[in-house]
């Protein structure tokens, strides 16, 4: 899975957490997440989320956070699946 996230905030992003979390129905099988570091204003990036042991049709959320500690949304939260 891809996913291309972009600074639409009105700062410089020096530290934040993308996560992305793969649902069966509303049990949760697997997470991962991306440190995102230095991401200017209108920048963006494309990061890479592998999840090679999960097979079939499932439902994923992606956050991006000002980290584990604050959790501060720096986003809305997007889903996409069943």
């Amino acid at each position: 899975m891809y996913l291309s996230d972009e600074n639409y905030l009105e700062h410089d992003i020096t530290s934040a957490i993308a996560i992305v979390s793969i649902y069966d129905g509303n049990f949760l099988v697997a997470v991962k997440k991306h440190d995102i570091i230095n991401m200017p204003v209108d920048d963006s990036k494309t990061l890479d989320f592998v999840f090679d042991d999960i097979i079939g049709s499932y439902r994923c959320k992606v956050f991006v956070w000002d980290g584990f500690s604050n959790m501060n949304p720096l986003s809305e939260y997007y889903e996409k699946g069943d």
